[in-house]
């Protein structure tokens, strides 16, 4: 017998493995693109209903459908930073803040984690 000397990489190793799982049970690969694929499209359509939100990225086939970035129209930086601290504050999203080197606006996480419901009702 040895002895395991950082636990903590067996803790990761650990949850990668109850990661795996979970992406068998939504349907492996094919079921986490087609998750991220329907909440990306939930943005989208938001985006395409509202004249005061768009993409950052102007080019959708060079956008990211994971991480994705909004510009908000005729709104402040102190203005974006106050709607990004009420939705926190009422537990709509949380660090929805744009990337800090890029211009402000909103990123919402799009990847299979979250629920489509959840993207759509932010």
């Amino acid at each position: 017998a040895g002895n395991v000397i950082n636990t903590v990489s067996m803790m990761c190793v650990e949850d990668y493995l109850k990661c795996l799982e979970w992406v068998d049970t939504i349907g492996g690969l094919e079921g986490t693109i087609g998750r991220t694929k329907a909440n990306y499209a939930k943005v989208r359509e938001f985006v395409e209903a509202n004249e005061w939100v768009d993409f950052l990225c102007e080019k959708e086939e060079e956008r990211s459908m994971t991480s994705v970035c909004l510009v908000v129209k005729g709104i402040s930086e102190e203005g974006i930073k106050d709607i990004l601290s009420k939705m926190d504050k009422e537990e709509v999203g949380h660090d929805l803040g744009s990337y800090r080197d890029a211009p402000s606006g909103i990123r919402v996480w799009c990847g299979a984690t979250v629920e489509s419901q959840d993207v759509e009702i932010m």
